[in-house]
């Protein structure tokens, strides 16, 4: 891995998509996000609705006012897909609360086992080696299998 310290790759990274990436549209309406990009509250706490301007502790119930759904929203107001429609602060409390619950745990025994898919150089030829074996001693050359006689 050509990175081995992680801060020094997430800056080098932080710093090249804020050098390419397209500054934000501004909207008609003043007082409103810009096209592309969350408005956050100076604590942290708040975001702003793309739609109407006003604050929200969450987006996601808020979106049923305008009709919208998240999918929607984010595509029509230019966020990516992956976007958190929470403020910072909420998702990082949200995040702890996870971790004390002992969620990750929880859900990494309700993931399903792993295929019984063999290992290994001799399980994964094991096919041709049979199929090999079937064919020793007779001419494959002629165009065709010839029958022992």
């Amino acid at each position: 891995m050509p990175y081995k310290d992680r801060a020094k790759n997430l800056a080098y990274l932080s710093a090249y998509r804020a050098k390419n990436r397209p500054s934000p549209e501004t909207q008609a309406q003043d007082g409103l996000p810009p096209i592309g990009g969350m408005e956050y509250s100076a604590d942290g706490e708040l975001v702003r609705c793309h739609a109407c301007g006003r604050w929200f502790k969450s987006l996601n119930n808020h979106l049923k006012t305008h009709s919208l759904d998240q999918a929607t929203y984010k595509a029509t107001y230019g966020l990516k897909r992956t976007a958190s429609l929470l403020p910072r602060v909420t998702a990082e409390k949200y995040r702890e609360q996870a971790i004390a619950r002992g969620q990750g745990k929880k859900w990494g025994r309700a993931l399903p086992s792993p295929s019984g898919r063999p290992v290994g150089l001799t399980a994964r030829l094991q096919a041709r080696v049979e199929a090999s074996k079937a064919r020793k001693g007779k001419n494959m050359r002629a165009g065709g299998k010839l029958t022992d006689a």
